[in-house]
């Protein structure tokens, strides 16, 4: 990320999925449900969803259980 161009751009490497908050956790994070029933622990950085949203999840290709929340203006 640089000074000029504030949004980080996306990691080729990352995968993204769809899915809803049925958890809140403690520090922002959330469990998220993708729709194939697969459960994942999403942690938002300035983005904090409410119990029930649809949000956009980014998963490293190496750990599926764990992700953070994309923002709706990076997409």
């Amino acid at each position: 990320m640089n000074l000029i161009n504030p949004i980080p751009k996306q990691n080729p490497d990352e995968i993204r999925a769809q899915g809803r908050v049925i958890e809140l956790m403690r520090d922002g994070a959330c469990r998220v449900e993708l729709p194939n029933g697969h459960r994942a622990v999403g942690q938002g950085k300035a983005y904090v969803p409410a119990l029930g949203d649809a949000v956009t999840i980014a998963f490293h290709p190496y750990d599926l259980s764990r992700g953070w929340i994309v923002p709706e203006d990076t997409l």
